[in-house]
């Protein structure tokens, strides 16, 4: 007997009470059962299951609140944050005191993330979420993020507490964050003391962050470097400067290589230079390092250029007025420059400002420190080369070897066959059909549209699975398959093509592609096809 038919149509049959109870709101699902909504929520808030419980019939209607957090959460760090905002809010409206949701979404207000930036909004979230540490189930909070208990809530609000002008509130929650073990929350208070001027107990926190590690870690080590290299200290500076872009602080790199320059040391300088074209996650951004420096970006500032902020006149504008920053990148779209804040702020804050409210304070090298440079950055960039032929040439090594290894242990009824699936699985220069296309321009817009094209996605993500990158270190892309690669390097080497960030090796089968996402862009940035090599 089903529960159906056990309980009949007009009882609840999670609490087993009629559905007719007088101020008692139904919900009908879309398999038409009807339930109480009460008991709905309560299922969802605590259930596991997103089926029916009478005929097991899956409803988005029914998602419990676990999975609304496994959702948003995956869709955060997607980068999908308008997905994010509907998802919490709709786990707030289930469960109105869940401390993660109220964490996530005082994120969402505090970096804009999709809503306007609102401050008063974040501290209202943290406060929820902090609340919920203290009073309520803590594991909620803490167990799908890692935070441990309320480290990760107070450091945030007292950033947000520090926006809204209540400086003393701010200090002691980074406190607390420092005394829970949060190296966020011990660079803000070392900044916080810097600010005030007590230098040593900032340095002595600065050394503390970095030794935790983390974002925090990453960012007192480059304030520490800035420090030492205005001292003169150069070989500590560099050692700072190195921890900080290796904990992700993009924006360390370039005085790194600054600092080892002035110091003589040209080899770290090729070694710091191969690491960041090869490995962590900024790999992107610095291989275009080596074509930037010299040339003025679209907007006729040079890459890395120091400037300093002026005549803003909005809220937000006021606070930036004199500060300092270095200019990142060129937006096309908008016509305005992007620049990271260099005035120690956490997590490398970057705008969009246009032409006139930037004053040039200086280059990024002199012209010795230049020309030296770029002897290095030749070396770096051949070793690089060659570090990516022999990459692309083990991966098609072991693709072939597998291929062989399976062949052969097949069976004795496939043996008449075996000579020929193990010739197919080599790699062959011949079957590579690759068209080398050079474009006569390559703004910010062009890198960006190549870079999240869903179908050249697939391209890196192939290439990626095999060890491989999607760029040269000429800042060429590449969009071929991974078997193809090592036959498109020799022909290049042996041929000493000459390649730049406006060209595209690209398979015959995915040339519409790159062709069809460059032509989407809009015509006022005169992006075409100058040259098509077979």
């Amino acid at each position: 007997m089903s529960l159906d038919q056990e309980h009949g149509p007009n009882m609840c049959c999670i609490c087993l009470g009629p559905l007719n109870i007088p101020g008692q709101s139904n919900q009908t699902l879309p398999c038409e059962h009807k339930l109480h909504e009460s008991c709905i929520t309560e299922m969802r808030r605590f259930g596991i299951s997103r089926s029916c419980p009478l005929c097991r019939t899956e409803s988005s209607d029914l998602t419990p609140v676990q999975q609304l957090l496994e959702q948003a959460v995956l869709a955060a760090r997607r980068g999908l944050h308008q997905r994010n905002f509907e998802l919490i809010s709709e786990l707030l409206t289930i469960d109105p005191e869940n401390g993660l949701g109220h964490f996530l979404l005082g994120q969402s207000y505090q970096f804009g993330r999709w809503v306007s930036q609102d401050y008063s909004q974040a501290a209202y979230h943290y406060e929820a979420a902090r609340h919920a540490a203290q009073f309520g189930d803590s594991a909620v909070l803490h167990a799908p993020l890692g935070l441990t208990q309320q480290d990760l809530v107070a450091n945030n609000l007292g950033e947000v507490y520090k926006k809204l002008g209540k400086w003393k509130e701010a200090e002691n929650l980074f406190w607390e964050a420092h005394h829970l073990g949060d190296s966020s929350g011990t660079f803000n208070l070392a900044y916080m003391q810097q600010e005030q001027g007590n230098e040593t107990l900032a340095i002595d926190l600065y050394f503390e962050a970095c030794r935790r590690g983390g974002t925090g870690g990453a960012v007192a080590a480059h304030n520490l470097g800035r420090k030492y290299m205005r001292a003169g200290k150069l070989k500590d500076a560099a050692r700072l400067f190195e921890q900080a872009h290796a904990g992700g602080y993009e924006a360390s790199f370039m005085n790194l290589v600054h600092v080892l320059l002035q110091d003589g040391q040209t080899l770290k300088v090729t070694d710091a230079i191969v690491r960041a074209l090869l490995t962590g996650p900024h790999h992107q951004a610095i291989s275009t390092l080596h074509y930037m420096r010299d040339e003025a970006l679209d907007g006729g500032i040079l890459m890395w250029s120091a400037v300093r902020i002026h005549s803003l006149k909005s809220a937000r504008g006021l606070a930036l007025n004199g500060l300092a920053a270095h200019v990142w990148g060129y937006d096309c779209a908008s016509e305005r420059f992007c620049v990271v804040l260099t005035d120690g702020r956490r997590g490398e804050e970057k705008v969009l400002l246009q032409r006139s409210n930037l004053e040039v304070v200086s280059v990024w090298l002199d012209r010795d420190l230049s020309q030296l440079f770029d002897e290095v950055r030749d070396i770096a960039l051949q070793k690089c080369w060659n570090k990516l032929a022999i990459s692309a040439s083990i991966s098609a090594e072991e693709q072939a070897q597998h291929s062989q290894d399976k062949a052969t242990s097949s069976t004795s009824q496939k043996n008449a066959s075996l000579m020929e699936a193990i010739l197919h699985s080599q790699p062959s220069k011949e079957a590579a059909c690759v068209v080398i296309l050079k474009y006569s321009r390559d703004p910010e817009c062009f890198h960006a549209v190549l870079q999240t094209d869903p179908q050249l996605q697939e391209c890196q993500l192939q290439l990626k699975n095999h060890g491989l990158p999607f760029r040269l270190p000429s800042g060429a892309y590449l969009f071929v398959q991974p078997d193809e690669l090592s036959a498109v390097l020799d022909y290049i080497s042996e041929h000493k093509v000459q390649l730049g960030p406006s060209h595209v090796l690209v398979s015959e089968a995915v040339e519409d592609a790159v062709t069809q996402c460059v032509a989407s862009l809009p015509r006022k940035h005169k992006i075409l096809v100058q040259n098509r090599d077979q």
